[in-house]
């Protein structure tokens, strides 16, 4: 466990980790919030893999989902006006 909590710490440190917490659970079940694209994303969970099995999900900005829903719904009008 050590050499896992020296990994995270680590990766604080480096910045490639935002943020990391764990659910009281019971099940060491949690978030760890990072910074990038998905497939850099995914390269970096091999770090801690066997030990944990992780479920990425990608988020998107409120302002960013604005812009590109916007951008889709024109493209959406203007396909059907054809």
């Amino acid at each position: 466990m050590e050499q896992i909590w020296a990994g995270f710490d680590d990766y604080i440190k480096k910045g490639i980790i935002k943020d990391i917490g764990f659910f009281l659970d019971g099940h060491l079940d949690g978030y760890v919030i990072v910074e990038g694209e998905g497939a850099d994303i995914l390269q970096g969970n091999v770090t801690f893999f066997p030990y944990w099995l992780t479920e990425t999900r990608e988020i998107v900005s409120f302002e960013k989902t604005k812009k590109l829903s916007r951008e889709l719904i024109k493209a959406q009008i203007e396909a059907a006006k054809k």
